[in-house]
């Protein structure tokens, strides 16, 4: 079909492929960052083992460029706008998941898992309540007023 011709879709079919599409780019980007090793970022409780074949990636990259060839293609027939995201959101979301994560781990939580050692509350506890605080910390800088805050990294 040539890239001038759109395939109509209605809102949902559209949004449809948009959520489709992002899924494939990101899992493109995924497999790319691990087979390239920039996925490794210094984590000390999760690893990945390098255990791909040898040639890999150079094996690999024509069929993820071809990938993204035909997302580009589809986006533009399917006249796609992607999605939008907030990062505040988004950012808000995952700090919160890890505090609820945190405050379930707390010794009075660990009794499901089998008796709880007499120390474990005194030196466990204050622990993973710094770690809740620090998250804490992080999502009310998300209530800053717009502008007064860059997006990245601290210099």
């Amino acid at each position: 079909m040539p890239p001038d011709e759109t395939i109509p879709l209605n809102g949902p079919q559209r949004l449809h492929f948009e959520v489709i599409l992002a899924s494939l780019e990101e899992a493109v980007s995924d497999v790319e960052q691990i087979a390239l090793g920039s996925a490794h970022d210094g984590r000390r409780l999760k690893r990945m083992e390098n255990d791909l074949p040898p040639r890999f990636w150079e094996r690999a990259a024509p069929h993820v460029a071809s990938l993204r060839a035909h997302a580009a293609m589809l986006t533009s027939v399917l006249g796609l706008k992607g999605l939008e995201s907030s990062a505040n959101r988004t950012v808000r979301a995952v700090l919160t998941a890890q505090a609820v994560q945190i405050e379930d781990s707390l010794s009075s939580h660990l009794r499901g898992y089998g008796p709880v050692d007499p120390d474990v509350p005194a030196r466990l506890d204050p622990a993973l309540l710094a770690i809740k605080d620090d998250l804490d910390a992080m999502r009310a800088l998300l209530h800053a007023p717009a502008g007064a805050v860059s997006g990245g990294a601290p210099a």
